[in-house]
Parts: C-alpha cells; structure tokens; sequence
C-alpha cells in the first residue's frame, strides 16, 4: 500500500472516530443503576482497544492503552502524510502499526463497495454514479 492509500483509508476511519464517541446513561434498576450505552465507538476502534489491554493492581477491571487522542492524532498524521521518513511513509510508530491492519481492512472495503465515496483531498474519489 501506498502513502495515498493508508491516507484513504485514515480518512474514511477519522471521519468514523470523530462522528462516534461512547456516551453512556445510568438507569434505574433494582436496589441501583446500571449504565446503558446509546451511543457506542466505532467497532473497529473498540476491536483495537481490545487488542491492547494492560491490567494494574489499582484497577480490577483491564483498561487499554488506547488513548483516543492519540488515535485522532496519528489518523491525521497518516492523512498529512507527516509519517514520512525517507520518501515514504514511517512505519515505525506504535501507533501506525496498530492501526495497519486495520487501514487495510478499511481499503479493502472502499476497493470494494464502489457506492462509498471518499473525497480526500482531490486525489481519490470513488463514485458509482453514471454522469
């Protein structure tokens, strides 16, 4: 894959990530509450967060080492193509290795499904509609 391909797929995933944040609602139930998701984060991103757990003694429950910043910051890094190291793009973050196989995934799916349309900054538009 080229710079401008992961720069397609990057741009297809903010879109996603920044359209979609976990927002969550405490509802009334027995004796307490239990919290209710009505909106959840993209699946791709929750899959990623899975991947990458770490547990401490602090906490009971695993957390990920995911930050979400983090993520916005590399996926506009990858669409700016500032992940250049020698004429190509730098595939040495920890970042953009979690997010590679996942940027193929997305491509694929552009590749394939002709009806979705991305424009990323004129340089690739895929479009089914016959002019």
């Amino acid at each position: 894959m080229s710079g401008s391909d992961y720069a397609i797929a990057a741009e297809s995933l903010l879109d996603e990530l920044l359209s979609r944040r976990l927002e969550v609602v405490k509802i009334p139930s027995g004796d307490g509450y239990i919290r209710v998701p009505i909106i959840t984060n993209p699946e791709w991103y929750s899959k990623i967060c899975k991947r990458f757990l770490n547990s401490r003694k602090r906490y009971p429950k695993p957390r990920t080492i995911i930050r979400r910043c983090n993520m916005i910051a590399a996926l506009n890094n990858i669409i700016s193509r500032r992940y250049k190291s020698c004429g190509g793009l730098r595939q040495d973050t920890e970042y953009f290795k979690r997010l590679k196989p996942t940027l193929r995934e997305r491509l694929e799916y552009i590749r394939e499904t002709p009806q979705v349309a991305v424009e990323s900054s004129n340089h690739y538009v895929v479009d089914s509609t016959p002019w």
